[in-house]
């Protein structure tokens, strides 16, 4: 199922590369399979892609950002 999953959020990724919702969701992904320094990695760049200029609004890169730090602090343990 997750594998499933981070094949279809590889492909969002790459369909829709500036929104760094489709990292967190790649990351949850990641995580699930057991990949977890190369979700913590995700879990970055969607921070990073959330303080660009993306096409989302600001609220929008804010959540992104809070979310992505959320679950990077979750797969880190703390």
């Amino acid at each position: 199922r997750y594998a499933e999953m981070k094949t279809v959020f590889e492909a969002g990724r790459r369909r829709y590369p500036t929104d760094p919702r489709m990292l967190i969701f790649l990351g949850h992904a990641l995580a699930a399979t057991g990949e977890k320094v190369r979700a913590a990695e995700t879990f970055d760049a969607a921070v990073r892609l959330a303080g660009t200029k993306n096409g989302l609004t600001a609220e929008k890169n804010k959540a992104a950002a809070e979310a992505a730090e959320a679950a990077k602090k979750k797969l880190a343990g703390k």
